[in-house]
């Protein structure tokens, strides 16, 4: 009563912006549905994801999900073509605090990292489990087992394991 779950398809926006004119996912189903239930994206995924997008159909359930989400209390699974090869059938990446998006600066012969602006800072994940599923030539299916906050971490994760998403540009 409270959800619309939706298999959204990559190429599009989520949307459920209030700033934002552009027409979205959410939008184009509050208009396909005609109930006139404004529905608010729990989670996010950027235009070039597809994936499950859950949709609340009233503010009152949207932040306390929001924040198991962000806390890492929901576990999530994903699919994902990557490029790349998993050295072992199952590895575990992730869960420390993700190194700080600052710029070095030279300081005499010596590299001092300099703090990053508050906005760029890079939240921590949680650790995530990936094992193989099937093998090919350049790519591999992988699947991901994460309570990572967001797609964007769990994105840098498999980055950090040099398994790139198929849709990750170099």
């Amino acid at each position: 009563a409270d959800f619309l779950i939706v298999d959204k398809p990559a190429g599009i926006d989520t949307g459920g912006r209030k700033d934002d004119e552009s027409t979205g996912l959410a939008e184009l189903l509050a208009m396909v549905r005609q109930d006139q239930v404004e529905l608010h994206p729990v989670n996010r995924l950027s235009r070039f994801e597809s994936g499950v997008l859950l949709l609340a159909k009233n503010e009152r359930v949207l932040e306390p999900v929001r924040k198991l989400l962000r806390t890492g209390r929901v576990a999530q699974t994903y699919l994902a073509v990557v490029h790349g090869r998993l050295t072992r059938s199952n590895v575990r990446i992730g869960g420390e605090p993700a190194a700080p998006r600052g710029r070095a600066k030279r300081s005499g012969d010596t590299a001092v990292k300099t703090k990053p602006a508050r906005s760029q800072r890079t939240e921590s994940a949680g650790a995530t489990s990936v094992s193989r599923v099937r093998e090919g030539d350049r790519v591999s299916l992988v699947r991901c087992e994460t309570a990572s906050p967001t797609t964007h971490a769990l994105r840098a994760q498999l980055r950090s394991a040099d398994l790139r998403l198929e849709v990750d540009p170099r």
